[in-house]
């Protein structure tokens, strides 16, 4: 719901899928403003959405939005300017980044633009995929394929993607079905010398060694799409319902919580 003074084309943030506030930029400042919506704070049930955003009235400006909304997104500028070009946004900070690709983020914020209606919590929606498109999909995360039906962002230094696994297939999920799936391909030799050509190997080796030493670990495998290696890596942030729907999981990291802005 817009908060006064906002322009009409503000994202609005969705928890799953209730509105939780209303997210707009200042005009002229370019400060990104974060207040509550007051049917949120009215709300039973209502949480913050971050510790360093307590649920009061008052509207919250920079430095606490900033750290909240930056820390959604890849830490990397030229994957960030990647994906703005993707889905034509209009520069590569956090509002109009997660404006173009907020649909499906870490935890259980979603930033929905005008004109699309959240559906019921754990709604699920979406495309089938084989592994030829699967492929494809990967292949234009170092290009700029065009695919603005599917617009969502994961933190990271990495180029990644993820999808929807339902019922035994892959899908693109639509609307504000969540993704449950993380996709990272096999890196290559960086420019600087480094070899990663077993990224997916030695991150799935990692993996399954912390879980041996019974230490908490992500539900993983490796998989090939049309010979594009990658580590498939199962959600921490998705819960499942008792009616197999899935739902996003309210977290933050320590940067969000403490207010610190990515470096």
């Amino acid at each position: 719901m817009p908060i006064r003074d906002c322009p009409q084309s503000q994202p609005c943030a969705l928890l799953d899928p209730k509105p939780v506030n209303a997210h707009c930029r200042t005009p002229f400042v370019g400060a990104i403003d974060f207040q509550y919506d007051p049917s949120w704070l009215a709300w039973e049930h209502a949480l913050p959405l971050s510790l360093s955003l307590l649920c009061v009235r008052d509207r919250y400006i920079r430095a606490a939005v900033v750290a909240v909304s930056d820390n959604l997104l890849p830490d990397s500028m030229p994957i960030r300017r990647r994906m703005a070009e993707r889905v034509h946004a209009q520069g590569i900070d956090a509002y109009d980044l997660l404006t173009g690709v907020g649909r499906d983020c870490v935890g259980p914020l979603q930033f929905l633009p005008d004109g699309i209606e959240p559906g019921a919590a754990g709604a699920v929606d979406g495309r089938p995929v084989d592994d030829e498109e699967i492929a494809r999909l990967l292949g234009d995360l170092l290009e700029l394929g065009e695919d603005e039906d599917f617009p969502i962002s994961i933190a990271g230094a990495q180029e990644k993607t993820a999808l929807l696994f339902w019922k035994g297939r892959w899908y693109k999920p639509l609307a504000t079905t969540a993704t449950t799936h993380i996709l990272k391909p096999q890196l290559d030799r960086l420019p600087n010398g480094l070899n990663l050509s077993y990224s997916v190997e030695n991150e799935f080796f990692c993996l399954k060694l912390t879980a041996a030493l019974g230490l908490p670990s992500a539900a993983i495998a490796i998989e090939e799409f049309e010979g594009n290696r990658v580590l498939v890596v199962e959600r921490f942030d998705r819960r499942w319902t008792g009616d197999n729907r899935p739902l996003h999981l309210p977290q933050e990291d320590c940067c969000q919580a403490l207010s610190v802005p990515p470096p």
